[in-house]
């Protein structure tokens, strides 16, 4: 006759059947629980980062740039939600005040120090990592015109693609900053150099001016080719930055 197994070998792996079970049971439980703190722990700081104090302390007296935009067919923005200028609870403007801008900066990563937030799990603690590395990105692309600009193209539904910029220049600017480029590499000294970046500075300027008034009056087709030409602008401005102390 064959031998009939112990009983206690029946009941060990129930019991083994039973601790694997709950075992899969308490690691689904531990799962969603850390999904609902992790969620609610970056609503909390993203709620943080636009409540009221940010509207009394920010750009409040910043122009808008909702004005509705020219219908030419072609060029209809569609407006996302999520921008820099949320992450920073500013108004989206072209025209931003340096000064305030970076006050607001200095306020939101003052409230996001992690010494003002001891006690906070580690969930919650990474949240605030996130919110802290989204403002640092929101204010260090505000800070520049062109990918400020950029920027407005992008969450207008219009971005730019920098494989179309020369065809939204046109011919006749593409020779301009190829003779600029010219000048750049002839330059004998970092005095002419200066004298090439302040030239380049003014050009800036003023295309950052009809920005401005493009932006603002909805004018996206042409506040589009503005943004093209001032990505060329900047570009010439990085390279003779590069050039200054280079020249013997």
């Amino acid at each position: 006759t064959t031998p009939r197994k112990p009983r206690w070998r029946k009941h060990q792996r129930s019991r083994i059947k039973m601790l694997n079970y709950s075992i899969a049971s308490t690691r689904s439980t531990l799962s969603s629980a850390l999904h609902h703190e992790r969620k609610s722990a970056v609503n909390k700081f993203e709620a943080l980062l636009r409540g009221t104090f940010v509207a009394r302390r920010c750009l409040s007296s910043a122009p808008s740039t909702a004005a509705t935009p020219v219908d030419d067919g072609t060029n209809k923005p569609q407006t996302q939600h999520s921008s820099h200028f949320e992450t920073l609870g500013i108004q989206p403007s072209f025209t931003i005040n340096q000064d305030d801008l970076k006050s607001t900066y200095k306020t939101l990563m003052n409230e996001l120090h992690p010494d003002r937030h001891m006690g906070k799990t580690g969930v919650e603690m990474e949240a605030l990592h996130d919110s802290a590395s989204a403002v640092t990105r929101a204010f260090e692309e505000l800070s520049k015109p062109h990918l400020r600009a950029m920027h407005l193209l992008d969450i207008s539904g219009l971005p730019l693609d920098e494989n179309d910029s020369g065809e939204l220049v046109g011919n006749e600017f593409l020779m301009t900053i190829m003779m600029v480029r010219e000048n750049v590499e002839d330059a004998n000294s970092d005095e002419e150099l200066q004298q090439l970046l302040k030239e380049n500075d003014d050009r800036m300027q003023q295309c950052c001016v009809k920005l401005d008034v493009a932006f603002e009056a909805g004018d996206y087709a042409t506040a589009k080719k503005l943004s093209a030409q001032l990505q060329y602008w900047s570009r010439v401005e990085e390279t003779i930055k590069e050039n200054v102390g280079s020249v013997h």
